[in-house]
């Protein structure tokens, strides 16, 4: 469990870096942490405590509870309506036209 949430966190700070058109060397100077700490928790070697969860998430401007929150990573309407906007750039016309109908459909 301890590696899922880790790989869980990993990737929740990878992404929202990546949101923040940061890279890891501008996360750093933001939070006072090394590059290689940053490298470390992205690649899920490294267990931050919870005053660099604190400290990330703030620069990050992201509640510490969504980085770790493995379990119901989609309670926040907000964070779901991004997830599928970001994803709908990956179908193509015929796809996009199929999930608008679906869409439709579910709204009824």
């Amino acid at each position: 469990m301890a590696d899922e949430v880790r790989a869980f966190l990993a990737q929740q700070i990878i992404e929202r870096r990546k949101e923040a058109k940061l890279s890891q060397a501008a996360l750093a100077r933001l939070t006072n942490l090394s590059i290689a700490r940053i490298s470390e928790i992205e690649r899920a070697i490294a267990n931050p405590t919870l005053d660099t969860l604190e400290v990330l998430a703030k620069a990050l401007n992201a509640p510490i509870a969504d980085l770790l929150d493995c379990e119901g990573t989609l309670h926040n309407t907000n964070r779901i309506k991004e997830k599928i906007s970001k994803n709908l750039d990956y179908f193509d016309k015929n796809q996009l036209q199929t999930i608008f109908s679906l869409l439709k459909a579910m709204r009824k």
